[in-house]
């Protein structure tokens, strides 16, 4: 009965109070029109009012203080008559919707008193509280206005925000319980979503090395990327968890200059910034301590999280299997060359030769690897002929490698071998590693000299070991193949010896080569010299060969000729102390054969003396080598992309006397003529 009282009681004042104010506000209203203009707008407006001062009141016996303010602007009122959110603002300040159902008899007596009242006075209350509003807004400067319009958005925006905040953190723990049941059902803790890594704070968590060519790679902890934009991000507590190494001659690796207090030297982050690029990373950024950041590559950096660690929590970011490393390469367009890739494969398989140098486990850049690989490159890797294909399985033995590209997250979940071509992946966001090798890739050369690696001194032109071992690889790798066809490769796993056979490695394109006419007078040359001197010829066929056609070719030759281009690439297939030759169109040289490879070849190279002119040379006063080296359209023409070459006879008489040189040479290191 005393609610009810309290309730007649706040009525019938609020009726008294309409009355006195329609009697003074009417005589105010200019035409009946706006006042029913206003009526209709107030209507809606007279029930909220009402029906929050009922839920209000049952709830706390407090809101009957809130009648004696009943005649002013009431803010819940007026902020659930604009935002249309009602219940949630009441929720957010701990007053919600569902409580009225916890008293049904009080709620159900309440809502029947309202129902009367607003029966009884629809006419009246209804015009009464017309007049009063429209004299109160006249009241009202416009500076309260918008001070309380704004006061209201605030309010909505925080709630909705409290709002967004509670569902993103559902998600996250729902998605972290599923993963991490997943990870158990698997026997182990792979891929547990919004977990930071599980490096030691105190210990270095980037370490970069380059050798004497500045040959670069780093190993990091953690490392995130994002394929699709070739974006890579690191993250440091402080400079000083960045180290940088030299690699000098008897396998010692320095550290760099560090100043008083422990931070790196400036050519220290050039360094890392030269990797990133040479990864194939459009843009990097690292980020130290607070959220400071260095970025270097990119017009912008990729700020899609406030902080690091708040990037590592986050549900969209990826983990690959926790607690592993994982080699990452990052293919360009450019890798579809098979001397760009065969420069990037080689410098992964020096390092896993060398795991110690770069303080790693054995195997631990071989292992695990995941290539992000153009589409169209990306299906070079599913051909079994392929070149490429071919290459990495040697550099991998005994290391299976997927027969097709991984597309679902899921497949990431193990370790292994996986190809992702970004836009087929369907992961969207960032790809993390607990610790990733992020190598470079070779510089005029496929492998790191003996020079360098050697624990004794030796000759500078002494065989690489590397050398050795990647022969060693492509032997076992091609007599896997041959068993996997149902052949016999006769027990056979290492490369034969070097005999006498010269091979011409003819390119399968009219790119930089002879015309038909002086193709003939060339090989007719070369069948001559051999003849003489008891060598078998063989010249490689124009059309595409398989990776092991074009291996076998050139394994047991003694000497190997072809104008400069990725047709020499096979030359590291060549046995040790074998001649290359090299011819160079007229005014063009390049330098990556010249080191032959660091093999342990022999080398020598020849350009051609017919004059042609470019139509970029007057620029440069007739100098050819200031417009090849700064003028890319004079570039490719010297380089013979787009014409054939003349073969004047000068040049093959030059030629023939280079050959023969190179078999005087090198007949002693070869068996006698059957």
């Amino acid at each position: 009965m005393g609610r009810s009282h309290k309730l007649d009681t706040g009525a019938a004042s609020s009726k008294s109070f309409a009355r006195r104010r329609v009697q003074k506000g009417a005589s105010e209203l200019s035409s009946e029109r706006e006042i029913a203009k206003v009526a209709r707008n107030t209507q809606s407006r007279v029930r909220n009012g009402i029906a929050l001062f009922t839920v209000l009141f049952i709830v706390s016996p407090m809101a009957f203080f809130g009648m004696q303010t009943m005649h002013q602007p009431i803010t819940a009122e007026a902020f659930a008559r604009q935002s249309g959110h009602l219940e949630s603002i009441l929720e957010a300040a701990g007053v919600g919707m569902h409580q009225q159902q916890q008293h049904p008899q009080s709620s159900h007596a309440g809502e029947q008193q309202q129902e009367q009242q607003m029966h009884e006075d629809d006419a009246v209350g209804q015009s009464a509280h017309v007049a009063a509003e429209e004299h109160r807004e006249h009241e009202l400067s416009s500076e309260e206005h918008i001070r309380r319009q704004k006061a209201y958005e605030a309010k909505l925006k925080w709630v909705r925000k409290k709002q967004k905040e509670k569902e993103v953190a559902k998600r996250a723990a729902a998605e972290a319980a599923a993963s991490a049941s997943s990870a158990e059902e698997h026997g182990s803790v792979q891929q547990v979503q919004g977990s930071s890594s599980v490096v030691d704070p105190d210990k270095p968590r980037m370490k970069c090395y380059s050798t004497t060519r500045h040959e670069r790679m780093c190993v990091i902890s953690p490392f995130c990327f994002d394929p699709r934009k070739t974006h890579a991000v690191v993250g440091l507590p402080s400079w000083k968890q960045l180290e940088c190494f030299n690699l000098e001659k008897k396998a010692r690796m320095k550290r760099r200059n560090r100043d008083a207090e422990g931070f790196p030297d400036d050519g220290c982050m050039r360094e890392v910034f030269a990797l990133l690029r040479e990864a194939e990373f459009h843009s990097a950024s690292v980020r130290v301590g607070d959220g400071s950041s260095v970025q270097e590559l990119g017009e912008k950096e990729h700020r899609d999280y406030d902080s690091f660690e708040t990037m590592l929590k986050s549900p969209k970011t990826m983990w690959l299997p926790r607690g592993s490393t994982w080699t990452v390469m990052q293919l360009a367009q450019s890798a579809n060359n098979i001397a760009h890739f065969a420069g990037r494969a080689s410098f992964m398989f020096h390092i896993a030769q060398h795991a110690e140098l770069y303080d790693l486990s054995h195997d631990a850049a071989t292992h695990n690897v995941l290539f992000a690989a153009p589409f169209h490159l990306d299906t070079q890797f599913e051909k079994r002929a392929s070149w490429l294909r071919g290459f990495l399985e040697s550099v991998l033995f005994p290391q299976a490698l997927s027969t097709s590209s991984t597309t679902a997250r899921e497949q990431l979940r193990h370790g292994g071998v996986h190809f992702i071509a970004p836009d087929k992946f369907e992961h969207p966001g960032m790809i993390c590693a607990d610790t990733a090798v992020v190598p470079g890739f070779m510089k005029a050369r496929n492998y790191v000299s003996a020079y360098e690696l050697a624990t004794a001194a030796v000759n500078e032109s002494a065989i690489s070991p590397d050398f050795e071992a990647l022969r060693s690889h492509v032997g076992r790798t091609l007599a896997r193949r041959a068993e996997e066809s149902g052949g016999n490769s006769n027990g056979v796993t290492l490369p034969p010896r070097a005999r006498r056979k010269l091979v011409y490695l003819a390119r399968p394109s009219k790119r930089r080569s002879f015309d038909k006419d002086d193709t003939a007078a060339f090989e007719s040359m070369l069948r001559e010299v051999c003849d003489a001197r008891g060598f078998e010829y063989v010249a490689t066929p124009t059309k595409d060969l398989s990776f092991e056609e074009q291996v076998r070719y050139v394994q047991d030759a003694a000497v190997a000729i072809g104008f400069h281009g990725a047709n020499l690439v096979n030359s590291m297939f060549l046995p040790a102390n074998a001649f290359l030759i090299e011819i160079f169109p007229y005014a063009f040289t390049h330098d990556m054969y010249a080191q032959a490879l660091g093999a342990g070849l022999r080398y020598e190279s020849y350009m051609l003396t017919t004059r042609v002119e470019a139509q970029e040379l007057a620029e440069f006063k007739g100098d050819e080598r200031a417009c090849i080296a700064k003028s890319h359209d004079c570039k490719v023409f010297y380089r013979g992309d787009r014409s054939n070459h003349k073969l004047a006879s000068n040049d093959l008489d030059a030629l023939r006397k280079l050959l023969i040189r190179a078999i005087i040479e090198i007949k002693d290191t070869l068996p006698p003529a059957a």
